[in-house]
């Protein structure tokens, strides 16, 4: 993918800082926008083909129109107009200046910057240039989510200045009752089968294909939760990993966190991730 618009988020002490967070006045703004939903550069990618299919299946929150990232630059300050977009971030405590890409929801107005523009969310979605079948199959799942997000914080204003770390890596919402589908790939060593897998989490779980994950998002099974996760393929440097579980009925998160890379900590679901959450229950 190739994307012009940068981010630098600031790490420190675990915690992301320098994060933005909406005010519940631009939260309404966006319910009385029109949203454009920006293309990346090839028409034909396999991102652009998933986002039209789940955009045109899922997005009901607002009018929309998809657009290019040359219309992004024309449109976006607009009044009562409101852009999702994926945007390149970094971070200042990765020596490997490794870029990540987010995908954001930013409103739209006469802001004078890119980066001024209010973002209203913001969730990670992979390493920059990274294979895109490596996580398109799970679009659908994510746009349900940021519909999902922007309504929670319009019900709950209080929640509207809280950054999305703090909203969700703090929750500890129990599922024990439905099944954990995971990618052999995106796990550790230790959790890597299903005997090593019963020993972290004694509740339903199944290694699983991206087909079968991709069905379940699709068919909004209501006893399944995914795994969504941004990491990088090596050790190196000081990168982080991003962790996500997510119904694939309606997205609600179950669990969010993140962690540094490093050789005790691969760039995978860990085995204390899967201990953690089975105490929630």
């Amino acid at each position: 993918m190739r994307y012009k618009f940068l981010f630098i988020i600031l790490l420190f002490s675990s915690q992301i800082i320098g994060q933005k967070t909406p005010s519940i006045l631009q939260i309404n703004e966006f319910f009385n926008s029109k949203t454009y939903i920006v293309y990346e550069g090839s028409l034909f990618s396999s991102y652009n083909i998933y986002l039209k299919e789940a955009i045109d299946k899922e997005w009901d929150i607002t009018p929309f129109q998809i657009i290019s990232y040359g219309q992004f630059e024309e449109k976006r300050k607009e009044p009562n107009s409101s852009f999702l977009i994926v945007t390149n971030v970094q971070f200042n405590d990765d020596r490997t200046g490794t870029t990540y890409n987010f995908i954001n929801l930013l409103l739209g107005g006469n802001y004078y910057s890119l980066d001024a523009m209010p973002d209203l969310v913001n969730i990670p979605l992979s390493l920059a240039g990274q294979d895109e079948e490596k996580y398109v199959y799970k679009l659908t799942g994510i746009i349900r989510f940021v519909q999902k997000h922007l309504r929670y914080l319009k019900e709950n204003p209080q929640f509207a200045n809280i950054s999305f770390d703090k909203l969700y890596k703090s929750k500890k919402t129990g599922f024990s009752t439905k099944t954990l589908f995971l990618l052999k790939d995106e796990l550790a060593e230790n959790i890597n089968t299903t005997a090593k897998l019963k020993s972290a989490y004694p509740f339903s779980v199944k290694i699983s294909s991206k087909n079968e994950i991709e069905e379940l998002i699709a068919s909004k099974n209501e006893d399944a939760v995914f795994l969504h996760i941004v990491a990088p393929d090596t050790q190196s440097g000081n990168r982080m990993c991003f962790k996500v579980l997510m119904s694939a009925n309606n997205s609600e998160i179950y669990y969010y966190d993140y962690h540094t890379v490093s050789a005790r900590k691969q760039g995978c679901l860990l085995k204390k991730d899967l201990q953690k959450i089975a105490r929630y229950k």
